[in-house]
């Protein structure tokens, strides 16, 4: 993440990301990859909440 960048207004992980990917003007199709990596981490790590990873 950039220094400066305008906090996220979302308390979700996902949304989190969503928002992120919006503000860094990624495109629709790596936002959706960087989901899907998220979503894959998180199951691999049996579900924990994203604040204790």
């Amino acid at each position: 993440m950039k220094p400066g960048a305008p906090p996220l207004k979302s308390t979700r992980l996902l949304d989190q990301v969503r928002e992120r990917n919006r503000t860094m003007h990624y495109s629709l199709s790596t936002g959706k990859v960087y989901l899907y990596w998220v979503r894959f981490f998180i199951r691999w790590h049996e579900g924990h909440r994203g604040q204790v990873l």
